[in-house]
């Protein structure tokens, strides 16, 4: 509804002076000036005048709406960049992510420690000490195996994260009616 109200005032803005302009323009010369200011002091020029005043009035307003809006919306991309609680989860599951690539590398490198020392016992070494050697790398392994689950299931969620936020961004930058034009001249 308001809408048709801005686009009607603001068509009613651009046309009426239009109007008036090329009506009184077109019966200057074949008109008397007593007539010519009768014709300014009938009450319908002033009701259009009225009218064109107060559309404007409703032009600025819907502008000052708009330029509104576009503070809105600045302020709004500042927060996902930052304060915001979508970029504070992102950035707390980046680093969940960092941290958990940081748990596979030690527990991968733990294996290769594991197996190295399995590797190099001696041949007189005793069962007990191959069973421990043993041990160690399979709970590393395991251990590993963990970390690598960790770690895609943090890329995974890092990933998610970020795409809410840029998806909240693409959101908060699209167009909306405001930024539309009002009112658009018809073909003649």
């Amino acid at each position: 509804m308001i809408r048709r109200v801005l686009a009607t005032a603001v068509a009613l803005a651009v046309t009426t002076p239009a109007a008036l302009l090329s009506v009184s323009h077109a019966y200057a010369d074949a008109k008397s000036t007593a007539q010519t200011q009768g014709r300014q002091n009938n009450p319908a020029i002033g009701k259009l005048k009225a009218a064109a005043a107060e559309a404007q009035k409703a032009y600025d307003k819907a502008a000052q709406a708009k330029a509104d809006g576009v503070v809105e919306l600045a302020k709004t991309l500042g927060e996902l960049d930052g304060a915001h609680p979508l970029a504070v989860a992102s950035a707390a599951a980046k680093r969940a992510a960092k941290d958990a690539a940081n748990t596979k590398i030690n527990a991968d490198q733990a294996v290769t420690d594991a197996k190295t020392a399995l590797g190099s016992l001696p041949e007189n070494a005793t069962e007990e000490e191959r069973g421990a050697a043993a041990t160690t790398l399979s709970k590393a392994e395991a251990t590993a195996a963990t970390a690598a689950t960790v770690k895609a299931t943090a890329d995974v969620t890092a990933a998610e994260a970020q795409k809410k936020v840029d998806d909240a961004r693409a959101r908060r930058s699209a167009p909306t009616a405001c930024s539309t034009k009002l009112w658009t001249p018809r073909a003649p």
